[in-house]
């Protein structure tokens, strides 16, 4: 029997249209492969989403298949690492200490929110100069 394979693991930061797009594509391909392909999602979000995004978010996440887990962070990205700087994952660092690590892609948002929201417009890449 072979061995159970690691879950894809993907952070979206900001919930906006781009982002809605990708955990709706995610959801449709979970639906067409097997339910051992496991997928972990987390939401990186301090709430600044248009309501009717946050609705549509919504509804997509609870919608998604079972293989696919969304774990929901209402805070701030400030930083995230890895690939770029040599890395074969990357991570995130979260405003409220805590690191999403282990992860095979980010995807950010930050056009669809106010500037006051935008979550990305505030992180800084570990290869960026200081």
């Amino acid at each position: 029997m072979p061995a159970p394979r690691t879950p894809l693991s993907i952070c979206l930061v900001g919930v906006g249209t781009h982002t809605l797009a990708v955990l709706e594509r995610l959801c449709a391909q979970a639906r067409r492969t097997a339910a051992a392909e496991r997928v972990h999602v987390h939401v990186v979000d301090e709430g600044g989403a248009e309501r009717t995004l946050r609705e549509q978010f919504a509804r997509v996440c609870l919608a998604a298949p079972g293989q696919v887990e969304i774990i929901t962070h209402y805070c701030r990205a400030v930083a995230v690492h890895g690939k770029d700087d040599g890395g074969s994952r990357q991570s995130v660092l979260l405003e409220n200490g805590r690191v999403i690590e282990d992860l095979d892609a980010v995807v950010h948002s930050p056009a669809d929110q106010p500037a006051k929201h935008r979550p990305s417009t505030r992180i800084r890449a570990s290869s960026a100069p200081a």
